[in-house]
């Protein structure tokens, strides 16, 4: 258990970043926040009075520097990303990609090098594996297939490095699909959610497409364990996932029993990917051995959790087009 910690938290309007933010307030922590003046806040509206706000675009090497110096942050937990989640041409992004993912976070890593930090939490991707036969493990070659996993594989060989002549502590966690509470609308599972709520018609691409998902309570929960144990983990990887894949047919269907939904479920005659990996589903042993953390819900309860949170709050997403 994390104790009265100075933590700073970049990535925070964002999914993944408002959950663990909402965790941290609610634990009393002193919660600093890095943020642009276009972030759409909206995931954060309640909590703005109870975290220190900076602007500070990660791209700019002077100002992560003085900032972090001003904050002195006890815990690092690095979520800003390169969000690909609004129809962005890849092609066209490549270079973009890599400043955000990769040199953004050596500034980042950089500048709290004179810091006496606890832990730094990097946030990499289950994209970095590439086609699998079986569970991916840490330890296996990562065989990435676009600039983004590329991106996210090679921050992780920096760290790496950076961990073996630095010594600090340092550590990745690999999510797989999380999904939950604030989720984006363009991913798959609030896609399907608010559709089936409407009774609208959902549209399935890709239906045998398999994923690990794992429910954003259990992922918060993950990285607040491996803060607490990042000392003794430096420049290690950790996947964090449920350990079961479902189909994609499967989610919505599953969707649309829990909602008691009248929606019918088509099933697009275009693949929308047709490199899809034969098996997308993390092995956790490790970080169940090495940080004593394992899943509390299934993949049931948690779409139950979600799909009720999603009942009492479409109209935030009408107003914020779920950004």
């Amino acid at each position: 258990m994390l104790n009265n910690k100075k933590i700073l938290v970049t990535g925070a309007t964002g999914f993944i970043g408002s959950n663990l933010v909402r965790r941290l307030v609610a634990e009393n922590h002193e919660v600093h926040i890095f943020s642009r003046q276009t972030s759409n806040r909206w995931r954060l509206t309640d909590l703005l009075n109870k975290v220190n706000d900076h602007l500070v675009d990660i791209n700019d090497k002077e100002k992560v520097r003085l900032t972090v110096q001003e904050i002195k942050p006890d815990i690092i937990f690095h979520l800003a990303t390169f969000s690909f989640f609004r129809g962005i041409d890849f092609s066209q992004s490549e270079e973009e990609i890599i400043k955000t993912n990769l040199f953004s976070t050596m500034n980042l890593i950089n500048a709290c090098g004179s810091c006496k930090y606890d832990a730094f939490i990097n946030t990499g991707t289950s994209s970095e594996y590439g086609p699998c036969l079986a569970p991916m493990k840490e330890n296996q070659i990562c065989r990435p297939q676009t600039a983004y996993a590329v991106s996210k594989c090679a921050t992780v060989k920096y760290i790496y490095c950076y961990v073996k002549n630095n010594n600090k502590p340092i550590i990745t966690i690999r999510p797989f699909s999380p999904f939950g509470l604030f989720d984006d609308i363009k991913r798959m599972i609030p896609e399907v959610i608010i559709n089936a709520l409407q009774n609208k018609p959902i549209t399935v691409k890709n239906p045998t497409a398999v994923r690990d998902y794992i429910y954003i309570d259990d992922l918060v929960d993950a990285y607040l364990k491996t803060a607490e144990l990042a000392g003794q983990h430096q420049g290690e990887v950790f996947n964090v996932g449920s350990g079961v894949q479902h189909t994609i047919k499967e989610v919505a269907e599953k969707i649309v029993s829990i909602a008691g939904s009248q929606s019918i479920i088509n099933i697009d005659p275009q693949p929308l990917n047709l490199n899809e990996s034969p098996v997308w589903q993390a092995d956790i042993s490790k970080v169940k051995q090495a940080l004593n953390w394992q899943p509390k819900y299934n993949f049931e309860d948690g779409l139950v959790k979600t799909i009720d949170w999603f009942k009492n709050n479409l109209s935030l997403y009408q107003k914020n087009d779920g950004k």
